[in-house]
């Protein structure tokens, strides 16, 4: 699907939404071709500025936030930091002269699996050297980047006795990715404007702006400098995630005051794992299913399967968007519990009348 055709669809269904008493609030995408050009179709080379936020043809008193998933950013991220090495074929990142490479997520976990007691008790060599399919889990990226790895990085660092200051790039790094994680992973309800997660975003956003201003200061070529730090479309996604949540908050409760929102809940998680599961019924490797394919899919995931996938190698994380469905198997567990009750006959009335 191109841009343009996405472009008119969304703004359709912004509107049907509007008429049936709806108000939509934010728009969240993954990093596709498609829908990058759809969301450049919105701004002038403005976006950061505007921070994000379009204006609500629909409705004009109303902006919609346009907001990259943040299991997208992190695997960015994480895929950046995979591809930088000291030979700088692709990357060779770097932050105030302290290098941040591949190579020292290495280190920490083979010196953590040297250790009687494990430290980052979810790292595995999944993590470390994972292929393609194991590129695309979001829980390997997370567990790269939060803070069990950065706790397993400090204490590696401590156990080199002063010779692993070549850590303080990656670890500073490390301290913002995981306060990201935390922030969009996190299930307690933002009730105000002043929340100090919307402080602790800017102050992640603001660490990778400063990174991208030195290196475009430095007196080097283009390619060079792009080698130094990460992508444009990684450092434009981490953008739209945290100025697009931020303005999508303080919009939803500047107009609609007792309202509240849980930032673990704005992703496109539950939409992909729908898709995994229409593919995993009936469609197979077909991308394009008719319309009885899809309904066919769509009415088995409604009327017999969680909303969530309960596999580890799903994307998708347990929320409260849809309520869940019982399979038919737990009725029948939760009827054996219950003790039966044997009904007896009514005695029939001696003078013929009934009871």
């Amino acid at each position: 699907m191109t841009a343009p055709e996405l472009y008119g669809i969304f703004w359709k269904a912004v509107a049907m939404l509007f008429d049936l008493g709806f108000t939509v609030n934010y728009a969240c995408m993954d990093g596709g071709s498609s829908n990058r050009s759809f969301l450049g179709m919105h701004f002038e080379n403005d976006a950061r500025k505007k921070h994000y936020m379009v204006d609500n043809i629909v409705q004009e008193d109303r902006k919609i936030a346009m907001i990259m998933d943040a299991s997208h950013s992190v695997k960015k991220i994480r895929n950046g930091c995979l591809a930088s090495s000291s030979s700088a074929v692709k990357k060779n990142l770097c932050v105030n002269g302290n290098y941040i490479l591949w190579s020292h997520w290495h280190d920490a976990y083979v010196w953590d699996q040297s250790q009687s007691l494990q430290i980052h008790r979810k790292l595995s060599l999944k993590h470390i050297q994972p292929d393609i399919a194991e590129k695309m889990r979001n829980h390997l990226a997370e567990e790269c980047l939060n803070k069990d790895m950065l706790h397993l990085m400090q204490e590696y660092q401590s156990s080199l006795s002063g010779k692993g200051t070549h850590l303080t790039g990656t670890i500073k790094f490390l301290t913002h990715t995981s306060k990201f994680i935390e922030v969009f992973r996190d299930k307690r309800e933002i009730l105000l404007s002043s929340d100090k997660r919307l402080s602790t975003l800017q102050s992640v956003l603001q660490y990778f702006l400063d990174w991208e201003n030195e290196v475009k200061s430095c007196d080097l070529p283009a390619p060079k400098k792009d080698k130094l730090m990460l992508s444009r479309e990684c450092r434009d996604d981490l953008a739209s995630c945290i100025l697009g949540f931020q303005g999508m908050v303080k919009q939803k409760l500047k107009k609609c005051p007792g309202s509240y929102i849980i930032p673990s809940n704005i992703n496109s998680d539950v939409v992909e794992n729908i898709f995994c599961q229409q593919r995993g019924i009936v469609n197979g490797s077909n991308t394009n299913p008719t319309v009885h394919q899809y309904g066919y899919g769509i009415n088995v995931v409604i009327l017999s399967e969680d909303s969530m996938s309960q596999s580890r190698t799903s994307n998708a994380r347990k929320n409260n968007v849809f309520l869940k469905t019982l399979p038919f198997s737990v009725y029948q567990k939760e009827n054996r519990k219950r003790k039966s009750v044997e009904l007896k006959p009514c005695k029939p009335s001696t003078d013929g009348n009934a009871g």
